[in-house]
């Protein structure tokens, strides 16, 4: 008996291990600048046609789409724009503003090559629902 309930134990336990790493399976957001993102279940993301110097892509979350932008010149404030060359150890929250009608989420990471920091951008008129994933640990990574 003790043996099927030990058995029956580390089965349950590889079922959540398996779920879990499903779960961090990394979305290629853009292949052109290697940013990956830690999407949650249920969050999708859709590339977009690119831009001559960046790359875009749709962000869904229940029924709420954003827009991201992938590259190095967000239209962002000069203040945040201007620490993403600190961010040094992985892509960072520079900020969160709203202009243009839209609220706006900028994270960026300075991989130290020539092209310098690369930025993510993710705007809508209300980013509310996007609140939880956005704020994530790790949400932004380097593909690889």
């Amino acid at each position: 008996m003790a043996a099927v309930a030990t058995k029956l134990l580390f089965f349950a336990a590889m079922v959540l291990v398996t779920a879990c790493q499903a779960e961090q399976e990394a979305t290629v957001l853009s292949e052109r600048f290697n940013v990956c993102a830690a999407l949650p279940p249920g969050v999708t993301f859709q590339p977009q046609e690119p831009g001559p110097d960046f790359d875009l892509g749709n962000i869904q979350v229940n029924d709420s789409v954003a827009e991201v932008q992938i590259g190095g010149h967000p239209r962002f404030s000069h203040r945040a724009i201007k620490e993403g060359i600190n961010a040094t150890d992985g892509f960072k929250l520079l900020g969160k503003e709203r202009t243009d009608g839209k609220d706006k989420f900028l994270f960026a990471y300075e991989r130290g090559d020539e092209a310098g920091p690369v930025y993510v951008m993710v705007m809508a008129p209300d980013l509310h629902e996007f609140e939880l994933v956005l704020n994530r640990k790790a949400l932004l990574v380097v593909c690889g």
